[in-house]
């Protein structure tokens, strides 16, 4: 089964499936298989004050240039006199910082 599964590649011993609970209530990792998500508990596993700390300082890096490439594009003078291959390669790289900071926020929330 999945659970079993899980379990195995985890190398732990039991995880509590949330049957239904709301997944953001829950502190820990979140792992969807199928249509089945579970939580591993991290507390006692990881430094949870560890990984905060590496999270919020990738999220600030992630932000500081998803907010300087929206400087750039702001810039009249850049989407006009750059190549457009250019401008679209800015466009992309400030989508990618955004979710990757939306991505980084989920994860800090999740940790609490």
């Amino acid at each position: 089964t999945n659970y079993q599964s899980l379990l195995r590649l985890a190398r732990i011993g039991q995880i509590n499936p949330l049957m239904g609970a709301d997944p953001s209530s829950y502190k820990g990792a979140q792992v969807v298989v199928d249509n089945d998500t579970f939580i591993i508990p991290l507390e006692g596993v990881i430094d949870i004050a560890a990984e905060k700390s590496r999270l919020e300082k990738a999220l600030a890096a992630s932000q500081k240039e998803r907010d300087s490439i929206a400087k750039r594009l702001e810039n009249p003078a850049f989407v006009e006199k750059a190549k457009p291959e250019a401008v679209e390669k800015a466009r992309a790289d400030h989508a990618a910082h955004a979710a990757e900071a939306e991505r980084l926020v989920a994860a800090l929330r999740r940790l609490g």
